[in-house]
């Protein structure tokens, strides 16, 4: 047994024996003081032994180099433990990391998500403007593929095949290139989440106005579906709601919990869009119309919009019924006529806000 190979056994003991024979003679070949030197080095700066046992190659590299190529990392805005999980980085040359960083910034990709998608930093300028061309072809803008740059780490053939699988679920492509977010996604996982929507009764034309569920997890898409029918809603109502698939499990328990503390259940199973909104715009709007003397039992669909927008709304009709040039009297009379107005017309404030204001001005 050869230095080299020793120096790397008592490093890395019974793992050595697991690497594979081209990693074993890449250590053999390196000189055992560089071994010895990197190793420390690399705990130091955070790489854990399973990481440097994943890459026996920076075992190779000289400690000098493995300090500057952090320290280079760094400065690019990459924290210590992105740099520890993505440890192969510590292999490249800097200048090249310095050259990607600056190709991948020139396509509008900012320094926070290239730290987060630090894998991208591996890629020649000319292999990323290849990607992008290959996501411009497919009618993906340059701003979409700045905000989703994570498709830029897929391969060009994966994202094709989900191009045309989208396109064979019946998705247009200009859905497609607007939820762009789904050719970064596994197939089988658009699949599988395609056919449990059609076993929950949904066609086909119905499902791809909503393709950002195709993306979720197909067991969080079915487990969201069975505590809706538990509950006592439809097929048919889970069918016009279909935002409520993507949501936490735990959020529309807990929801409906709250829903409960205000509404009898036939009412709450009348108005499944109300699963939907916090426990806190529900709470909040009850006591907001109970303030100005509506009946919230009777108004449950108003509980699904903040107090803020109705307070948004009543002023738009005192506005538009000149509060500004009133006295505080005539200021003081308006907000009651106001209050009276939609006490007796509630759905005023599921209305537009010109529709609003002409009705008020009608009934004025």
């Amino acid at each position: 047994m050869d230095a080299s190979e020793q120096a790397a056994r008592n490093l890395l003991g019974l793992r050595f024996d697991a690497l594979g024979d081209a990693a074993k003679d890449m250590l053999r070949r390196s000189k055992p003081e560089t071994i010895n030197a990197a190793y420390p080095t690399l705990l130091e700066l955070k790489i854990g032994l399973e990481k440097i046992t994943s890459r026996p190659e920076l075992l190779t590299r000289l400690e000098t180099a493995l300090r500057a190529n952090h320290a280079s990392l760094v400065q690019l805005g990459l924290s210590a433990k992105k740099i520890a999980t993505h440890a192969h980085l510590l292999d490249h040359d800097p200048e090249s990391i310095r050259q990607n960083f600056a190709a991948l910034r020139g396509a509008g990709i900012t320094p926070r998500k290239i730290a987060t998608l630090a894998q991208l930093l591996t890629l020649p300028p000319q292999t990323l403007e290849s990607r992008i061309n290959s996501l411009k072809s497919l009618r993906i803008s340059g701003e979409k593929i700045a905000k989703r740059p994570e498709l830029l780490a897929r391969n060009p053939a994966a994202i094709l095949e989900n191009y045309r699988l989208l396109g064979q679920l019946g998705i247009k492509p200009a859905k497609i290139a607007a939820m762009a977010s789904l050719l970064g996604q596994n197939p089988d996982t658009l699949r599988d989440n395609f056919k449990t929507l059609q076993e929950l009764g949904l066609k086909p034309e119905k499902i791809v106005t909503q393709p950002q569920l195709l993306g979720m997890d197909p067991d969080t898409v079915r487990r969201n579906a069975d505590i809706i029918l538990g509950l006592g809603f439809t097929r048919e109502q889970v069918a016009l709601q279909l935002q409520l698939l993507g949501k936490k499990p735990e959020s529309i328990l807990a929801n409906y919990r709250n829903l409960r503390r205000f509404f009898p259940r036939e009412t709450v199973l009348k108005h499944p869009a109300l699963l939907g909104n916090s426990s806190e715009t529900v709470e909040a709007s009850v006591q907001f119309l109970c303030a100005i003397g509506i009946d919230h039992e009777q108004n449950p669909a108003l509980c699904g919009t903040t107090p803020a927008k109705k307070r948004a709304m009543i002023a738009s009709l005192m506005r538009e019924a000149g509060y500004a040039g009133l006295d505080e009297g005539g200021r003081k009379d308006l907000m009651e006529k106001t209050r009276e107005f939609v006490r007796k017309r509630p759905y005023i404030f599921k209305a537009g806000e010109v529709r609003a204001q002409a009705r008020f001005a009608k009934a004025a």
